[in-house]
């Protein structure tokens, strides 16, 4: 049953023999330190990949959860249309923030895939379909990456 590997019955959850993850940054950081690359080893790089991803999880991704929950998961009762409306806000200013950071580099970091694009991929996915407004540079980032073979192949699999 899920919930014996999640209690909160919350994705994502990833499983390694007796390693249990919960966690989108430990998902993405054990991933790539298995590989050995896809996250950057010298301290400036590895800085930069932190910085990115945890702007992501915390600034970026927090409002849409909250804007998922109060536009459709909790009860009818608990959604509270000040709560959305405010993080909204709070997504848009993340956005544009992001876009500052990003600059519309080929990759999150520069000219190298790492799982910071992971993240940030899937996170203009969700705020899409959470209906809320992306920027069509980063559309246009987030489909090139889903075009990328390793992203087929993964999107294949989870949809058998």
């Amino acid at each position: 049953m899920y919930t014996n590997l999640n209690s909160q019955a919350k994705a994502p959850t990833m499983t390694d023999g007796d390693i249990v993850l919960i966690k989108s940054a430990a998902i993405v950081n054990y991933a790539g330190a298995k590989s050995g690359r896809l996250i950057p080893t010298d301290l400036a790089g590895r800085a930069a990949y932190d910085n990115l991803s945890y702007y992501i999880l915390s600034d970026l991704e927090q409002p849409l959860w909250t804007i998922g929950k109060h536009k459709m998961l909790l009860p009818e009762e608990r959604r509270k249309k000040l709560v959305l409306e405010t993080a909204v806000y709070e997504y848009e200013k993340s956005q544009t923030a992001l876009l500052e950071l990003w600059q519309g580099k080929p990759y999150a970091l520069g000219g190298d895939f790492t799982l910071v694009d992971v993240l940030l991929a899937q996170t203009m996915n969700w705020a899409q379909r959470f209906g809320m407004t992306v920027d069509a540079n980063l559309l246009e980032y987030r489909d090139r990456l889903y075009t990328r073979d390793a992203c087929v192949e993964a999107l294949r699999i989870i949809e058998v």
